[in-house]
């Protein structure tokens, strides 16, 4: 046998898929990454859209709530942030899984797409905040806290009040030792970070949060949500 045959990558009828040049410069050139089924001869990687959660399309279809030629519409779908281009990406021996126009499909393979292209993207790019309950946990019990100014992001705390912000493992190690060798701090930090959590997290200020939310999204002339 010359070769196994991917059920997830049928056969092309003889017809070649586009190629990628991986580590081209231009989009143009490098070709977009299709990943799509509906034209299988435009099929050119292995793999399903949206990974694990592709099931959950397989089930909508089969219940009759999504057609099986369903196209996303990717108007103002920009990146939240753009990012790079780094020479990393143009060097194939470098890069290995990432698609550096992933997120720009919209623009970069505009002609493609009006052309009937079912091209999507294959990376997301946002601006969500690391949010780590065990964090939230340990202040909330007054035990001083030492986290990264990335995870902080999602907190929003005071560094060196409510607790102490460290992003190498240098100055980890010497904010840990420094609590060790002074108990006041500890008891400083922690107190500190107990009442930040009290202030801004508790079940009372989250659910005044939501309802406030509530009250100004919910259109007039539709019943209160219940209690």
């Amino acid at each position: 046998m010359a070769h196994i045959r991917l059920n997830t990558h049928p056969s092309q009828g003889g017809q070649p898929a586009p190629p990628v040049v991986w580590g081209a410069r231009d989009p143009a050139v490098r070709g977009p990454v299709v990943g799509t089924v509906g034209l299988t001869s435009r099929r050119n990687v292995i793999g399903v859209h949206s990974g694990s959660y592709g099931i959950y399309r397989a089930l909508a279809i089969a219940a009759q709530e999504l057609k099986a030629d369903h196209r996303p519409d990717l108007t103002n779908t920009s990146p939240a942030e753009r990012i790079g281009p780094f020479e990393s990406w143009f060097d194939p021996k470098k890069i290995v899984s990432l698609d550096p126009w992933g997120h720009l499909v919209s623009e970069v393979f505009a002609d493609k797409l009006a052309a009937g292209w079912d091209i999507r993207p294959t990376i997301a790019i946002t601006k969500a905040h690391v949010n780590m309950p065990e964090i939230m946990e340990a202040m909330a019990a007054g035990r001083p806290v030492v986290t990264t100014s990335i995870v902080n992001q999602g907190l929003g705390a005071q560094p060196g009040r409510d607790l102490l912000i460290a992003d190498d493992a240098a100055t980890i190690t010497s904010q840990i030792v420094g609590l060790l060798h002074d108990q006041a701090l500890c008891e400083r930090i922690g107190a500190a970070g107990r009442e930040f959590v009290s202030q801004r997290f508790s079940w009372d200020v989250v659910a005044e949060r939501m309802r406030e939310v509530e009250r100004q999204t919910t259109r007039p002339g539709l019943p209160p949500a219940r209690e």
